[in-house]
């Protein structure tokens, strides 16, 4: 009988250890993650559903926030020319291809706090996996963002922004982007449904990075000094945002920062796809 128990024992403890293994949770939330892509179609009808409510009964809908930025980015690309007396020719392109990706990053990152939380009528309801709830968030910013690049386009025009071969690099460019912003809402929405103070740390950290990003100032006014190795070498965000800034100035992304960037995804994407995996019958109960 003793041994029975102890076997019966062993048994357990042996089925314990393989539901804690590595392998099993990647797989799990690489399940999820993939499994989402399949409900595309719903996926774009959501997002575009959501977008409609949001700008319901007004006359130009989503271009009230094309317009409010438009207004921002040429009022501050001019006064900030005027400050570091750069030419506004170069500034202001400069600086809005630079700022419109960065809403959109922003724009994702910061929504990615409430992915799960924001959704909970809907997981509570329909089956549906964790990781369609991030890809709509992402599907609406980038609606967004397809309408606010008009301004770069109005911008690029009068300014004569070159159009050469690596402006098409924008599109791979993008993608890698967004890639990389699908896992960082999973992991951030499990992170910030389990801990809800996590929003606001996330938020403010948004608000630092902003500034010691080269977003408002270029890279070379930094020039070789230690401080250019911490906000540009050393900043993930620098070389997320710069693989599409690059294309849409018409110049070559670094082969550096296509390796980096593809490094981030790889990494960040096995990490997410393991703690989605291993925190997905949890998640349900944090709501």
């Amino acid at each position: 009988m003793a041994k029975a128990s102890e076997a019966l024992y062993e048994l357990d403890r042996d089925e314990y250890k393989d539901d804690r293994s590595f392998l099993k949770y990647f797989l799990s939330g690489a399940g999820d993650y993939f499994g989402a892509f399949k409900r595309w179609r719903l996926l774009v009808y959501l997002a575009n559903a959501e977008m409609t409510k949001t700008y319901k009964r007004t006359i130009i809908g989503p271009f009230w926030a094309t317009l409010s930025m438009g207004i921002f980015i040429g009022s501050m690309g001019i006064l900030f020319s005027l400050l570091w007396h750069t030419d506004i020719k170069t500034y202001l392109p400069f600086f809005s291809s630079g700022y419109i990706v960065w809403m959109l990053f922003s724009g994702i990152v910061t929504g990615s706090c409430a992915t799960f939380t924001s959704m909970e009528g809907y997981i509570k309801q329909i089956d549906l996996p964790y990781s369609f709830y991030a890809f709509m968030l992402i599907c609406r910013n980038l609606i967004v963002f397809v309408h606010q690049l008009s301004i770069f386009v109005v911008v690029a025009l009068v300014f004569k922004v070159p159009f050469t071969v690596d402006t098409f690099m924008v599109v791979p460019a993008l993608l890698l982007l967004i890639l990389n912003c699908s896992w960082i809402t999973i992991l951030l929405g499990v992170i910030c449904t389990r801990f809800r103070d996590m929003q606001q740390i996330v938020i403010s950290l948004l608000q630092i990075a902003m500034f010691i990003t080269p977003i408002f100032w270029s890279e070379s006014q930094l020039s070789h000094s230690k401080m250019s190795f911490f906000c540009i070498q050393l900043n993930p965000i620098y070389h997320v945002i710069s693989i599409v800034r690059y294309p849409l100035m018409g110049e070559a992304t670094p082969l550096s920062g296509w390796l980096i960037n593809i490094a981030i995804l790889l990494v960040g994407w096995m990490i997410t796809m393991y703690v989605l995996g291993r925190k997905y019958s949890k998640l349900v109960y944090w709501l």
